[in-house]
């Protein structure tokens, strides 16, 4: 017997009991994940099927999974995934028996695809008037080209003025000049569809500016011209203000005279006064010189005619001039003895002045505008008669009274508020001492009689309570203390208004019918005059001021967290708790590739948003209600997540809705929303 050969035997027989059962180390999948120039792509995640827990590659792309015994002798399909990737193979099949299998991959990064575009904005260069036969700038279009290059091919253009079709012709320049072509004339719609002879490259980031310009021809007097741009023919998406309108322009027969009038008239003139300023009037001449002639005046006041006469100067002087008048109609017609020359595109002024005779105080001025004569074939246009104010001629041999109205009226008061300030007077004295009296007032708003109460002040003060006509809504104050303005001197009054309850949505608004001076004073100035209206609204609660400030971007990659709104909350009337906000996503992306964040000043508020699909609506309740101190402002920040593979979607974000605690209310105009963000 070999007994060395037995003991070797024995030996390997112990050895293979000495091993526990189910110690062999586990079998494993291996493999590495790179890129096409071999380097090592990390954070791959690598999944199984069989029940194989995944694995995620280190550094260098390498991963290894164990492989549980229900797996072996079976087929495992090995499936690499990351966001931004395309791998090849895109998943393979091993078996795993006796041994480790390896299972090896190439990744590429891939890009969302750009979206290249023509935005388009049109700016109006329409001038209020054209002549027949004139080149008639109408619309200046910036065209920006995003994402690449882009071929403009032309454009279709709409005439919407009333000027007759067959009158007009329309030209299109660039900046290498004129790109008509011969335009295609549509007669039905009124349209010109214009190919460019040779197509316009705009480079990536670059902008072009096209010009359209329309040929008025002759007959087109009356007439107007208006341009819409209808389409825009490039080989790339066009966006932006397409379709587009000039302004109206009105078609006038050459050349026009453009007439303004302004009130140089005082509040009051002296008897025997000359050369009181009544009006100014400025002449622009339009589509060439124009020869003035002469005015038509009328004074409409209570002063006689025969107290009267009219002066006129131009910027070189007075214009000697013929003047006739009209005793009945009160009308002055005067000619120049020379014309006097307003150049094309120039403006010239006139002054008209008039001279008062003795004796008529306590009479007025009021000067209008009838007529401007001019040689033809010029016109004039503005709108006739023109006037000035009125001014009161005084009696400088009597103490005077020149009262002056300030108006103090707030937009708003609440009802049930006393002493709300309406009207200010100021009374100047001038040739001695006057003593006022009183006052007759009037309210004229709609708050009742009965829930409405008048107080005035004085320096020095008055007193005396006032007499109300309910019929006329007036009140008539007779000071018990006569309030005394001496010569050279000023005194104030101050009317004020109390409110009862009930008066919300009511409106006050006072009028001072008369100032009442003792004899022999007069009073002269703005009376009547009136405050503004003042609307009587519920006293305030808390209130919430809302102002939305867009920041979305103009794009946005796909996969990204976009900020779109930042919301300005401000307390008014005592503090305010934000609860939440209702948004709504008004872009084409998909419901389900859109989430939504909103961050207060502590961080994220958003909590868990109830999203609905039908309307695109997200009703966020923030966690804990922000709370915006009465005076301060809080500022919520909207943010948009957007999932993966949503390029040429958009997103724009609407603010439908901000919760408060009540009984605090919201003080601004929603919804309020960004601008449209283009995802690439």
């Amino acid at each position: 017997m070999n007994y060395g050969r037995v003991g070797r035997l024995w030996s390997v027989l112990l050895a293979l009991v000495a091993v526990p059962v189910g110690a062999a180390p586990a079998l494993q999948i291996t493999g590495r994940v790179a890129d096409g120039a071999g380097a090592g792509l990390a954070g791959v995640e690598v999944t199984f099927s069989e029940g194989i827990a995944p694995a995620t590659t280190a550094a260098n792309g390498s991963y290894a999974a164990a492989v549980h015994t229900g797996a072996l002798n079976k087929p495992i399909t090995v499936t690499p995934r990351k966001a931004g990737y395309a791998f090849q193979p895109t998943s393979r099949q091993v078996i795993v028996s006796t041994s480790d299998a390896t299972a090896n991959f190439t990744g590429t990064a891939f890009k969302s695809p750009v979206t290249v575009s023509l935005s388009v904005e049109a700016h109006n260069l329409a001038p209020a008037t054209a002549l027949p036969g004139q080149d008639v700038p109408l619309l200046k279009l910036l065209c920006k080209a995003n994402g690449g290059a882009v071929k403009v091919t032309g454009l279709k253009a709409k005439e919407g003025g009333s000027i007759a079709f067959d009158k007009t012709a329309l030209k299109v320049v660039g900046a290498t000049g004129s790109l008509t072509g011969t335009p295609v004339v549509n007669g039905s719609d009124r349209s010109w569809s214009i190919t460019f002879p040779t197509a316009q490259v705009i480079q990536a980031g670059s902008t072009a500016v096209f010009y359209l310009i329309e040929a008025v021809g002759p007959g087109t007097a009356g007439s107007t011209a208006k341009l819409y741009v209808s389409q825009l023919a490039a080989d790339k998406l066009v966006t932006g203000q397409v379709p587009a309108s000039s302004g109206t322009t009105s078609i006038v027969s050459p050349p026009a005279l453009t007439v303004a009038a302004h009130s140089l008239a005082p509040a009051t003139a002296n008897p025997g006064q000359a050369n009181v300023p009544m009006l100014k009037i400025g002449c622009t001449a339009v589509g060439g010189a124009i020869n003035v002639r002469g005015l038509e005046l009328q004074d409409t006041g209570t002063v006689p005619g025969s107290k009267l006469a009219l002066n006129v100067i131009a910027g070189s002087g007075a214009v000697a001039a013929n003047t006739t008048y009209n005793g009945t109609s009160k009308v002055w017609n005067i000619t120049f003895h020379a014309a006097v020359t307003v150049a094309a595109g120039a403006t010239s002024f006139f002054y008209v002045q008039e001279s008062v005779g003795s004796g008529t105080a306590g009479t007025t001025l009021q000067l209008a505008l009838k007529q401007v004569a001019v040689t033809a074939p010029a016109v004039v246009s503005g709108s006739f008669p023109q006037t000035s104010a009125v001014t009161s001629i005084v009696d400088t041999s009597k103490p005077t009274l020149t009262v002056t109205a300030h108006d103090l009226a707030p937009a708003t008061a609440n009802e049930g508020q006393a002493d709300v300030p309406m009207l200010k007077l100021v009374g100047a004295a001038t040739n001695g001492a006057v003593s006022v009296t009183g006052l007759v007032v009037q309210e004229q708003g709609s708050v009742p009689a009965d829930k409405v109460f008048l107080k005035v002040n004085a320096t020095p003060p008055v007193s005396g309570a006032p007499t109300f006509s309910a019929s006329t809504r007036t009140w008539t104050f007779n000071f018990a203390n006569p309030l005394s303005v001496p010569a050279g001197g000023n005194a104030v009054i101050y009317l004020l208004e109390s409110f009862g309850q009930g008066t919300a949505g009511k409106t006050a608004k006072l009028t001072v019918k008369q100032v009442k001076v003792a004899s022999p004073a007069v009073v002269a100035g703005s009376v009547p005059a009136s405050s503004s209206a003042t609307s009587l609204v519920t006293p305030p609660v808390p209130a919430l001021l809302v102002d939305a400030h867009n920041l979305a971007p103009a794009t946005a990659p796909a996969g990204s967290k976009t900020p779109m709104l930042k919301l300005v909350c401000t307390a008014q009337h005592g503090p305010v708790k934000v609860s939440g906000l209702v948004l709504q996503d008004l872009g084409s992306i998909a419901a389900s590739r859109i989430g939504i964040e909103v961050q207060g000043p502590n961080g994220v508020l958003t909590g868990s948003p109830a999203f609905n699909l039908s309307t695109k609506t997200w009703t966020i309740t923030f966690p804990q209600p922000l709370t915006v101190a009465v005076g301060s402002t809080v500022y919520l920040y909207c943010s948009e997540l957007i999932g993966a593979q949503t390029a040429g979607s958009t997103v724009k974000l609407a603010v439908n809705g901000v919760k408060v605690s009540a009984p605090a209310v919201i003080g601004s105009t929603l919804p309020q929303t960004s601008t449209v963000t283009t995802v690439q």
